[in-house]
């Protein structure tokens, strides 16, 4: 869900305050810090959440001119996740389990054997897969202190809140009534308001 798709319904937050007088340089190493990264297949979570550069949700190396935008903050929070369907993890299991069984000579595994037969087939299964990627638009207005998140829904305000506040170090408050954006804002926020002189001041 994005800024420059057009004719998407959006959030409208108050930002509680301004950036600090060098956020460029600030803002810069706390997004690469805050950056999206894939989740390990190895490793214990199926999900990562963190922040690229709008237009190319795969770009997380920020530099000041990427972020911002004559007087916006134009950033994506990218939210990844790499699990496997239920369906194929019990097909590949059940297939697994009955080579292991017929090779062991028995007639079928034991459950703490099944167990941990299904965290390897997991894990074998999510090192062939690419992650499925959400990513939603967030456009911060300095003049007007106010956030535009293009999204409604409540899981991915509520993180994309905790993440605002992670790298910008302020709080997004309230919504507009509705939580929509009236049609005269929405046409306001076109991809020409972001674009000219980036970086600028």
């Amino acid at each position: 869900m994005g800024a420059f798709r057009g004719g998407l319904t959006l959030r409208s937050f108050g930002v509680d305050g301004d950036p600090p007088e060098n956020f460029r340089s600030e803002y810069a190493t706390t997004l690469r810090a805050k950056a999206a990264r894939a989740p390990d297949p190895d490793g214990d979570s199926d999900v990562t959440m963190g922040w690229a550069v709008t237009g190319d949700p795969l770009d997380t190396d920020f530099s000041e001119e990427k972020f911002h935008w004559n007087e916006y903050i134009v950033v994506t929070f990218r939210k990844d996740s790499l699990k496997v369907p239920a369906g194929l993890l019990d097909a590949h299991l059940r297939r697994r389990a009955a080579e292991e069984a017929a090779e062991r000579g028995v007639e079928k595994l034991s459950r703490d054997e099944r167990k941990s037969l299904k965290q390897l087939v997991e894990r074998d299964l999510k090192r062939k897969m690419l992650p499925s990627m959400r990513t939603v638009d967030v456009v911060w207005s300095l003049a007007a202190r106010r956030a535009y998140v293009w999204t409604h829904n409540a899981t991915l305000i509520e993180e994309i809140e905790q993440g605002f506040l992670e790298v910008f170090g302020r709080n997004l408050l309230g919504e507009d009534p509705g939580g929509r954006v009236p049609q005269a804002k929405r046409e306001a926020l076109t991809p020409a308001d972001f674009t000219g002189s980036a970086g600028g001041a």
